[in-house]
């Protein structure tokens, strides 16, 4: 295909006669299944009437898909499309434009130190619920492209061009701390004297 014969022709069909390159996408060959390792390990111990554990836990996503940009992006400049052709005034005349492709290049990992502890304080109560987790997302992707599952990275080298980000960092969704509490009461309301009267169907159960 001749594509700057075709984009020439599409410019002198408009008004304005402005040479708009031509966008790709596809799918690198290589892409295959992504895979995904989980693994964890933990303690636990009876405290009373209690139970306190604490556990680690691990993931690495590994071969995970994303969207990799060889050439430009919208509006770049020359320096940033080293497949599209400008004038001197920086004016596209022909070429390729964006180039979107689909890789499996992704790779994220979780480590995290989860704690609990569970039960009822005392004889009456009352019921606890509380958990905390320390942990740490990090991969060198996180923005998720809508409606497709893929994600998207890409930076500046040496040269001036787009190409694959070799770092890693914190995931955008990444929360080092995390914290829940519950606390749950028997009010034994079926048992209150000035109750006798109402069903115990109706007050049986309650807590707060």
């Amino acid at each position: 295909m001749d594509v700057d014969r075709y984009e020439k022709d599409m410019a002198a069909l408009s008004k304005s006669d402005v040479v708009s390159a031509l966008n790709l996408s596809g799918i690198d060959r290589s892409f295959g299944n992504g895979t995904l390792y989980t693994w964890t390990t933990g303690l636990e111990q009876k405290l009373g009437n209690l139970t306190a554990d604490a556990s680690y836990v691990g993931t690495a996503g590994v071969k995970l898909p994303e969207y990799s940009f060889p050439n430009a992006y919208p509006g770049a400049t020359p320096a940033f499309a080293p497949h599209t052709q400008f004038d001197s005034a920086g004016n596209v005349t022909g070429g390729f434009g964006v180039e979107n492709v689909i890789t499996a290049d992704a790779h994220s990992t979780y480590h995290a130190l989860q704690t609990s502890i569970s039960g009822s304080v005392g004889h009456g109560g009352p019921g606890i619920q509380a958990s905390y987790t320390w942990g740490k997302s990090i991969d060198n992707t996180s923005q998720v492209i809508g409606g497709t599952g893929s994600t998207e990275r890409y930076l500046q080298d040496s040269r001036r061009t787009l190409r694959y980000a070799p770092g890693k960092g914190p995931s955008a969704f990444d929360v080092k701390h995390g914290f829940g509490l519950s606390l749950a009461q028997d009010l034994h309301m079926d048992s209150a004297p000035f109750l006798h009267s109402v069903s115990k169907k109706v007050t049986g159960g309650w807590s707060c």
